[in-house]
């Protein structure tokens, strides 16, 4: 039984800033500017970030535009099969939106050699809330392992203010014992308006800072320093990494899943 599940076609890239985000099919490569660095968090430079008082018509609430009709986009989920087999061998449970769609496989690969068996549910364009919902339904109907990976966060900048919440209900449902494991969030849409990407970096810079503070309250939550590790790259150079400004070229899915496989270790024997 195959562990890795099919996965439909995505879509054709929609207008961004008015709705969810999905893997596209062809990207260019565009510079990318306006980061820095603070406390570790890719966030706006504030010098260019003073027109986020009177957002332009149509960029909704925080900027970005707002949040389309994600459901019938391209998904990515594992077999209830795999799923039990990944619990009962203490594997890893993986939660994701585009950006999972297009880099869980890879990273299921890279896993492999550790002993780690990996399942995932990845869903284009879902936002943090409704994939929180399929974890708790997952905690219910598997259990969990001692480890779970919340790739998520990407379309919560269309309203970032709650992103906290999501991340409480993670903690609360995964409990002490299991280690969250969590990319920080990095958007800016290459395919929109200055503006747009400004409010892009800006946003997914605050919830990057929610992600940072619940650390101090959460032990067990660990921050995957993707944005921070972009931040490092020259600006010139960062089209080699990201194909759109968000979702990952080959060398960028490289990158990000060595990341991450550094960072989840294989549970220690007692």
């Amino acid at each position: 039984m195959p562990l890795w599940p099919a996965r439909s076609p995505d879509e054709e890239p929609a207008h961004l800033n008015h709705s969810a985000m999905t893997v596209p099919q062809r990207c260019s490569r565009r510079f990318f500017a306006g980061l820095v660095v603070a406390g570790g968090v890719a966030m706006a430079s504030p010098s260019i970030d003073a027109w986020a008082a009177a957002p332009p018509a149509g960029a909704g609430l925080y900027g970005s535009g707002t949040l389309g009709n994600w459901t019938g986009m391209s998904q990515s989920v594992s077999t209830p099969q795999t799923i039990s087999r990944v619990v009962a061998s203490d594997g890893l449970l993986g939660f994701g939106d585009s950006i999972g769609v297009g880099t869980f496989r890879d990273l299921a690969a890279r896993l492999l050699p550790s002993g780690t068996l990996f399942a995932v549910n990845a869903k284009s364009g879902r936002p943090t809330a409704p994939t929180v919902d399929i974890l708790s339904r997952w905690a219910i109907t598997y259990g969990l392992p001692s480890r779970i990976l919340m790739a998520v966060g990407s379309n919560d900048i269309f309203n970032p203010s709650s992103f906290s919440t999501q991340i409480d209900r993670v903690m609360t449902i995964t409990g002490p014992n299991v280690t969250v494991y969590w990319p920080e969030i990095h958007v800016s849409r290459w395919s929109q308006s200055a503006g747009i990407q400004v409010a892009d970096q800006r946003n997914s810079g605050w919830l990057n800072v929610q992600l940072y503070g619940a650390v101090a309250k959460h032990e067990n939550l660990r921050i995957i320093s993707w944005a921070s590790l972009l931040a490092t790259k020259p600006a010139y150079r960062i089209g080699a990494y990201l194909c759109d400004g968000v979702h990952t070229t080959a060398a960028g899915m490289a990158m990000r899943n060595s990341l991450i496989v550094s960072l989840i270790q294989p549970p220690q024997s007692p």
